[in-house]
């Protein structure tokens, strides 16, 4: 039996109070164009396509970037920026591991290999309550915790002891030990994916996608592009986090690149590829929500690449 059919699922449900400690007044900010979400700011909820607690500065972006980059990116081409493949088993922690690795991305890129970090997947859950029916208080907790205190090293809180199966148990290192966090987080809706490709390539994110049996069923030899009818989806449908690492075209369709939680025997070695329309207009994107890592000063510039 496939045990990818025991792993837990996250619901994406509105929470009926915010998280302790954030504000209650959320900025939107509309997304239909870069230039968009970096200069029309306003407050309310106006519209599907939004950000949620819009802190993120993103200056670097702009429309002639999407006009001239080539149709490919993969950040696994980038020694130490991604970490390898995990599995939750029947654990319900694929936003822990999404969340976890995307800050890890943010702080190692452009960064030499002896100074790169590896951080605790172990260390958020031992310290975040979550509830498996309850995925979106999961993520709103988790987000926090990563902005203040945030995590320490996988050296300092390891789940290698219990074959990385991310069980909640209580951390035994020292309590003063330095942590490593983000300002802020950025949260998209309904995004353009001509869009989200220059997010990607200035960094790993983390996506939301519904949560469905054919995910779950994915064979990237018999069906090489993953795609969702969302049309079908209710207006809180049921989501897994995922990496987004990257995207290129396979057989010339193009796809996003993503790396998932679910153990080096589901998919392409852990990672799908994900349906992408880079002309705008023509479909909304596979993913529900996508979530941003920000910090002052990062990410760095990547410099070339391990094939370069």
């Amino acid at each position: 039996m496939d045990n990818n059919r025991s792993k837990g699922k996250e619901i994406y449900e509105e929470p009926s109070e915010t998280v302790s400690g954030e504000a209650s007044n959320t900025e939107y900010v509309r997304v239909v164009t870069l230039d968009d979400y970096e200069n029309e700011v306003f407050t309310g909820e106006a519209s599907t396509s939004r950000v949620e607690e819009n802190e993120g500065d993103y200056e670097q972006w702009g429309q002639e970037t999407i006009m001239t980059i080539d149709d490919c990116w993969d950040w696994r081409d980038y020694y130490g920026v991604i970490g390898p493949v995990v599995d939750q088993r029947d654990q319900a922690t694929c936003w822990a591991v999404a969340i976890v690795r995307a800050v890890q991305a943010l702080l190692n890129i452009g960064v030499v290999m002896q100074q790169q970090l590896e951080l605790s997947m172990q260390h958020i859950v031992n310290h975040v309550t979550f509830d498996a029916q309850k995925g979106i208080s999961n993520i709103k907790n988790a987000l926090s915790f990563m902005k203040s205190p945030g995590v320490c090293l996988e050296s300092q809180c390891s789940s290698r002891g219990r074959g990385r199966q991310l069980v909640r148990k209580n951390c035994t290192h020292p309590p003063v030990i330095n942590y490593h966090r983000v300002d802020s987080f950025t949260h998209l809706t309904d995004i353009e994916d001509a869009d989200l490709e220059a997010i990607v390539r200035r960094q790993p994110v983390i996506g939301l996608i519904p949560f469905n049996g054919s995910l779950l069923d994915y064979d990237h030899t018999r069906n090489l592009i993953y795609q969702h009818d969302r049309t079908q989806d209710g207006p809180n449908p049921p989501v897994h986090n995922v990496l987004i690492v990257g995207f290129e075209r396979r057989n010339g369709r193009p796809c996003w690149i993503v790396q998932n939680s679910w153990g080096k025997g589901w998919g392409d070695g852990g990672y799908a590829y994900v349906y992408r329309q880079p002309i705008r207009g023509r479909s909304i994107s596979q993913f529900h929500e996508i979530i941003i890592p920000n910090k002052r000063d990062h990410p760095r510039s990547p410099g070339p690449n391990d094939g370069a």
